[in-house]
């Protein structure tokens, strides 16, 4: 399918519309989505570690997604034109189901929303939620692992091999 619309098989055709040509480097698809979410536990980590990469993304062309828990972080962004940050509360260390579910659901609307064209996530819950949410909404996904710390140096042995079996399957679609 060319860029058109038009169901030729082959290289694109240019886009022939009010007198213009316009042959686009990215299908149109593409092109509308080309918005990219970096998920972490607080704004913090996303300043201390992943500041020059947002400032490249947005050089780049991107508009960057933020999502994390307000810490007063998120102010730091506003210099960067297309940054905009959303407030997910990840609630570090606590295992509330009902608490668990309301974060889950309000990153569904955020990335229903957004509709990005990749998804980075930091830390453990923001992986394991986006990675299902990402096989759900066919965005592409990419974990990154930054230590394992409390789940599994502290977990009993139980609730550690329930939380690897939720990052193993988040990051099948990775």
């Amino acid at each position: 399918m060319n860029y058109c619309g038009n169901s030729s098989v082959g290289r694109a055709q240019p886009c022939q519309g009010w007198g213009r040509e316009f042959e686009p480097r990215f299908p149109l698809s593409i092109m509308r989505r080309k918005s990219i979410v970096l998920i972490s536990n607080n704004f913090w980590t996303l300043f201390r570690f992943r500041y020059e990469i947002i400032k490249h993304l947005v050089k780049s062309g991107f508009h960057v997604h933020l999502i994390a828990e307000m810490d007063g972080y998120q102010d730091k962004f506003s210099r960067v034109n297309m940054t905009f940050c959303h407030n997910v509360n990840f609630s570090g260390r606590s295992m509330n189901l009902f608490n668990e579910l309301r974060t889950y659901l309000k990153m569904q609307k955020l990335l229903n929303t957004i509709k990005p064209l990749y998804l980075f996530s930091y830390t453990i819950k923001p992986n394991i939620y986006s990675g299902y949410l990402c096989r759900k909404l066919n965005i592409n996904h990419i974990p990154m692992v930054t230590g394992f710390g409390y789940f599994f140096n502290i977990l009993k042995k139980p609730l550690r091999k329930i939380v690897h079996y939720f990052i193993k399957q988040s990051f099948l679609h990775a």
